[in-house]
């Protein structure tokens, strides 16, 4: 099995697609990124997207955990993960979250980094917070798929 790093989406949809129709479900996506406007345009085309799918905006590992235990994700399920932006840049917090999904039964997990546009000013706090992801990029250590989205 080999990861991929798809970089530079512009048509986000066309990979949810093949999310749907050719990974193992179910599936897990953890998203994150700097911009918290922006992850949660990204989450709400996921949510369209994707096959009988439940989120968790600012997820910590105790509410993955919970969603297991609450949750039977049928076959065709897709849990999706939100973390907050100080959360995205910890490096070991996203690997964590990825092996909770495992654990919780998701079959398959997915990676969306959702970047900053740099041609938009930013309030202070997002900029730092892409500083530190730009410091600490993402990889696809434990993923099916990592999606960078601009």
């Amino acid at each position: 099995m080999f990861n991929w790093v798809i970089q530079k989406v512009s048509d986000p949809e066309r990979i949810f697609k093949e999310i749907n129709d050719e990974m193992e479900h179910p599936v897990g996506v953890l998203v994150f990124g700097a911009n918290s406007d922006k992850k949660m345009q990204v989450v709400s085309n996921l949510s369209h997207c994707l096959k009988k799918s439940f989120k968790i905006n600012n997820a910590s590992e105790e509410d993955l955990k919970k969603a297991g235990d609450m949750f039977d994700f049928t076959p065709n399920g897709t849990l999706i993960a939100v973390l907050s932006g100080v959360s995205s840049t910890r490096h070991e917090k996203r690997h964590k979250m990825v092996q909770i999904m495992k654990e919780i039964g998701m079959k398959t997990v997915v990676g969306v980094y959702v970047e900053i546009d740099p041609d938009i000013e930013y309030p202070i706090e997002v900029n730092t917070v892409a500083e530190l992801l730009n410091k600490n990029p993402p990889t696809a250590d434990g993923l099916k798929c990592l999606i960078s989205i601009h």
